[in-house]
């Protein structure tokens, strides 16, 4: 995302919304039923540069 900067030559600097993202699951092709298990997403941020934000679901 791009933020209005007074500092910077261009008027603008770049912001990052999530440093990283991702999305889990698998398949059990020996199983009878239900091969396929719940999927797990996770993401991670910065605020300010000084906290870390980390989340996770099932």
């Amino acid at each position: 995302m791009k933020v209005r900067s007074d500092k910077d030559t261009s008027g603008f600097r770049k912001v990052k919304l999530l440093d990283g993202f991702g999305i889990s699951g698998s398949y059990n092709l020996m199983a009878d039923s239900m091969k396929l298990s719940p999927f797990m997403l996770n993401a991670r941020t910065n605020l300010f540069d000084k906290v870390n934000i980390s989340a996770s679901g099932t």
